[in-house]
Order: C-alpha cells, then structure tokens, then sequence
C-alpha cells in the first residue's frame, strides 16, 4: 500500500494520463446542492484565483488504484466524489465558455490535460465516470449535448447550468 502523498487537484488532474477516476456504484449518489456546496466551492475557488490565500485546503480525495492495462489505470474513488464530480463540473464549464470565444487551442489543451485520456479508446477516453445514475446527464455534458439532458432534476445538470451561470 503506497502512503499518502498532498498534491494540488490540478496537479493530481494534469497527471493523471491514462488513468479514469470512477464513482463505484456503493457511493452515494451526488447530492450537492447548486446554492450551498457548489456555490460554496465555488466561491472558495474564487478567492484562491484572486489570490486571498496562497493556497487552500480544498479537501480531501481518497482512491484506489487499479491497473487495467499495460497504459491504463482505474482511480476507484472512496472519498471526494461530491468535490471531484463539481470539480469537473467546473472545467466543462470552462470549456463551455472557450468554446463560445472560438478558442480552440486552449480547448484542446483543457481537454489533454484536465478532461480526457488522448491515446485511449471510449473505456477510459474520460479521465472521470461519475455514479451510473449520473452517467447520461454526464456524458450529455461531456459530449457537448445538453440539448439531449431529460433529466433535469439530476444534481450534476442543476450544478453545471449553475456553475456556467456563476
């Protein structure tokens, strides 16, 4: 059992090639609420990119590993879901609002980096699967086909039109 190591989620992001970080089915489900937690985060964030604080303590993200192939790794998430789901949550909002300026080339260079798996097939193209009730308002997100999103109850889609807002 490797010890645990402090890493920015970024850091821990932008390092993570290959590998898919993965909601298994015994968590719950995502439950943050767009006005409190996720506007919560949100401003935390806010105040880091202002510079208020030199760094933050943002919490705390618990996974196993798991190799899948020789390229390939699974991140089973044990705790964190709530912050790394709204986290990615955040960078498609992002890239939803460099796709409205055009900007291709940082689009490209968010999605290598945060977003997706470049070398990998549709298993893990995904750097994250969210709970399997979370999947199709996820990949509509991804996919950039919110205009296909029923279920506009789920958490994950009232988080994302929130965080877009924000």
């Amino acid at each position: 059992m490797s010890e645990p190591k402090r890493t920015g989620l970024l850091q821990l992001l932008r390092t993570s090639v290959g590998c898919q970080f993965v909601i298994p089915v015994y968590q719950r489900n995502y439950t943050w609420n767009a006005e409190r937690e996720a506007k919560q985060y949100l401003n935390d964030l806010e105040e880091v990119l202002k510079g208020d604080y030199r760094n933050h303590f943002m919490g705390i993200i618990i996974y196993l590993e798991k190799p899948i192939d020789f390229s390939s790794r699974e991140f089973s998430v044990i705790d964190g879901q709530q912050r790394l789901t709204t986290t990615f949550l955040i960078i498609y909002a992002v890239k939803q609002l460099l796709m409205e300026t055009n900007d291709s080339a940082r689009i490209e260079q968010l999605e290598g980096q945060y977003l997706t798996n470049s070398y990998h097939t549709d298993k893990i193209k995904y750097k994250f699967k969210p709970l399997v009730s979370d999947d199709d308002v996820y990949r509509c997100i991804v996919e950039n086909r919110v205009q296909d999103i029923t279920d506009t109850n789920s958490n994950v889609w009232k988080n994302y039109r929130y965080i877009c807002n924000y």
